[in-house]
């Protein structure tokens, strides 16, 4: 209950600064300052380890740059409330988490926030880009950046509940002990290079898809499909439940979405 409650504090405050720049956003910045400080402060102490603590800072920053998009002041508040919800979620997971690594609830938890985290990283980056002229390069490496930062973390939990569901199935020897740790490692890498990889990929998308004629939120989103299904792949193969069945799901999906975004969206050729 207690831990609850910290996290609904925490919530509100995260909550109020993003009302405060919905009110004047000539407190972004200072906004921004605050929310960084106010993750190493207060959020830290409820995570306590870099991969649950990193999708709560990288939500809040997400959505602050988001909200600085947005122009309607109703849809600022619902998205406030939102983005105070999700950011509620990724507390409490990282938080159970912390106790124990196969708490299905609290990965799906982390898994939804981690998306909506990406949904907010990549509409805000590309919006930046667009509105205030940024250079494609420059884009380019903060896609790489972030989805690298972003996509790590769940997938680092994923395997790490794996590594625990095998040596509970195993038993737990001396010598199966040692095993377990040098799979740690290994599988860490495993991880840390699929994260490479797509980061890359998302590199070489937003690459290609600036030069499309859409707005960003439209390109956001496109974007978001797209990750959503790298990400969802390098998890089934982590859990070693991939296979081609889910893949061609995942892809139908993407496409079937992907084309009825394009087909609703508004064209704004440049000639």
């Amino acid at each position: 209950m207690l831990v609850k409650l910290n996290a609904i504090a925490l919530s509100i405050v995260f909550a109020a600064v993003l009302e405060v720049v919905v009110f004047g956003e000539k407190w972004f910045f200072h906004a921004l300052i605050f929310l960084v400080i106010f993750s190493v402060l207060a959020v830290w102490p409820l995570a306590r380890r870099i991969k649950f603590f990193a999708i709560p800072f990288f939500l809040s920053v997400g959505s602050l740059s988001l909200l600085y998009l947005i122009d309607e002041p109703i849809e600022k508040h619902v998205f406030v409330g939102l983005s105070s919800l999700v950011y509620y979620l990724a507390l409490i997971g990282a938080y159970r988490l912390k106790f124990y690594d196969c708490d299905r609830t609290a990965q799906g938890m982390i898994n939804l926030a981690t998306l909506a985290t990406g949904f907010f990283w990549f509409v805000s980056n590309y919006g930046w880009y667009l509105n205030f002229e940024i250079s494609t390069w420059i884009l380019v490496l903060t896609f790489v950046g972030s989805t690298f930062l972003i996509g790590l973390p769940s997938l680092l939990i994923c395997a790490e509940s794996c590594r625990q569901i095998d040596e509970r199935s195993n038993g737990k020897s001396k010598q199966l002990t040692l095993v377990s740790k040098d799979l740690r490692h290994h599988n860490n890498q495993v991880v840390f290079y699929l994260s490479f990889i797509i980061a890359l990929v998302m590199g070489e998308l937003i690459w290609g898809l600036a030069l499309w004629p859409f707005g960003y939120l439209t390109t956001g989103v496109v974007v978001v499909i797209f990750y959503f299904v790298l990400w969802d792949v390098a998890r089934m193969y982590i859990q070693n439940v991939l296979t081609r069945k889910a893949v061609i799901a995942d892809i139908l999906i993407a496409f079937f979405s992907i084309s009825g975004i394009l087909a609703t969206a508004k064209w704004s050729l440049v000639v």
